[in-house]
């Protein structure tokens, strides 16, 4: 009986381990998937800026061609 008793312990540290190992690297998915949708977003804002920044310069530039 003893021995049985040994052996189902042992098991479940090992499956405990592989739960470990699960978590973390979920984790690191995780992670990884937060920073890429960072990163598109950063784009976005940035193609944003870029696109209003060109408007403006293009309504300045036909502005100031119509007053001189």
């Amino acid at each position: 009986m003893p021995q049985q008793t040994q052996s189902i312990k042992s098991m479940s540290v090992e499956s405990f381990d592989d739960d470990v190992f699960i978590d973390e690297s979920v984790l690191e998915a995780q992670e990884y998937i937060r920073q890429r949708r960072n990163t598109v977003l950063l784009r976005q804002l940035f193609t944003h800026w870029l696109e209003r920044a060109s408007s403006n310069t293009k309504r300045l530039s036909q502005s100031s061609s119509t007053v001189g």
